[in-house]
């Protein structure tokens, strides 16, 4: 089972890796078409442009999940994975850069150099664990559930 979980998480982030940018390890940097993001540590994803930010729980919260709910743990993580595939779509249909990490710090820079941190070891029960920022460069990231994103809510976040 625990073998499973972890496949699942792997192919998860391959996924993810395939459908949009690519980290080096070496380097630690994420290049983009015109843009880059780097990261200048292992604990801290970095981002300084808008887009969307997709979180993914790393093997070790994707087991505490089948504990806490093994019946429908599978089917859940089926759900989500969908609805972040979808998010991953749709985002490319409008242009905007979308990011996957399973890093436990965000560091959100505006266009006035201002750092908004998110530290996802402090967020709710009820938020999302594999929930989306949306960040647009100029106002505090949100946190959405992968399943409430459609086109008409990143058209207007976007449009700030």
């Amino acid at each position: 089972m625990k073998t499973n979980i972890l496949l699942l998480f792997l192919l998860t982030s391959i996924f993810f890796g395939a459908c949009s940018n690519s980290q080096s390890k070496s380097t630690n940097t994420s290049e983009t078409d015109s843009a880059k993001i780097e990261q200048k540590d292992t604990s801290t994803f970095y981002i300084d442009q808008p887009c969307l930010v997709f979180i993914i729980p790393d093997s070790t919260e994707l087991w505490q999940m089948k504990q806490d709910d093994s019946t429908s743990f599978y089917a859940a993580m089926d759900d989500y994975s969908f609805y972040l595939s979808q998010a991953e779509v749709l985002s490319d249909s409008l242009n905007i850069k979308s990011f996957p990490t399973s890093k436990k710090l965000l560091d959100f820079k505006t266009i006035k150099n201002e750092h908004l941190i998110v530290n996802l070891l402090n967020l709710k029960a009820e938020d999302p664990a594999w929930g989306i920022y949306l960040f647009n460069g100029i106002d505090s990231p949100e946190l959405k559930s992968s399943i409430d994103i459609d086109r008409k809510l990143l058209e207007n976040y976007f449009k700030k």
